[in-house]
């Protein structure tokens, strides 16, 4: 893996941060396959930036535009993200394990055949989110509105949803063994095939159970709206 000293980084971030055009209306910035390790990232407007392959573990990207980033396959082990729009950005393939991701925007970022292990998305807003086939046990979704997320294939166990509200969700063929959903507002959601159980305040339902339990709550709430 190459390294890269801070100045040549500095004077290519800077380069980039130009707007300098290319046919497709933005100049591509290319920084595959570096040591990135531990790099701050601060104010920077980063759009279509390509990180492919690159270790960024332990790096932090604050206050920057990642739209359309490319880390398909990207080391971002205890990475952390804070006040960053992430719009369209790819993060397939990447080892994302106990990273931080605080106060960030989408939509339509997609994480499949990732390792999400440990992450911590709570307090977000995640519109439009793609985590097909990928890990994702003891992830904090505490706090946090999960709107139209595509859950495919995908290994849900043990997640922290204490004051989450899931809506339009699609759980299809993924893993739910441990989670309490009890503890989220499940609006609209699809569980076709998943396996594992279910639990709801402390019970462990079948998906027919849980599906009814889903349906009289939010029958009991529109009641209430309209008293």
């Amino acid at each position: 893996m190459k390294t890269i000293g801070a100045s040549e980084l500095n004077d290519k971030l800077i380069f980039h941060e130009k707007g300098v055009l290319s046919q497709k209306g933005y100049h591509l910035l290319a920084l595959q396959d570096l040591d990135l390790r531990g790099h701050v990232f601060s104010n920077r407007k980063l759009n279509a930036i390509d990180l492919k392959g690159s270790d960024l573990s332990q790096a932090i990207f604050l206050n920057c535009d990642l739209t359309s980033a490319n880390f398909k396959n990207t080391n971002l082990e205890q990475t952390r993200f804070e006040h960053c729009l992430l719009r369209c950005a790819d993060f397939n393939g990447s080892n994302i394990k106990n990273s931080k991701f605080i106060n960030i925007t989408g939509p339509h970022t997609t994480f499949s055949h990732s390792s999400l292990w440990g992450v911590d998305f709570s307090g977000n807003k995640l519109d439009h989110f793609v985590f097909n086939h990928s890990q994702l046990c003891e992830v904090n979704f505490s706090d946090s509105l999960i709107n139209q997320e595509i859950f495919h294939s995908s290994n849900l166990s043990i997640l922290n949803l204490k004051n989450t509200v899931l809506s339009g969700c699609d759980f299809a063929w993924s893993n739910l063994m441990g989670n309490d959903f009890g503890q989220a507002d499940v609006i609209d959601c699809s569980f076709s095939k998943t396996f594992g159980s279910i639990h709801y305040l402390n019970k462990v339902l079948s998906l027919e159970e849980f599906l009814q339990v889903i349906k009289k709550n939010r029958i009991k709430k529109e009641i209430l709206k309209t008293q």
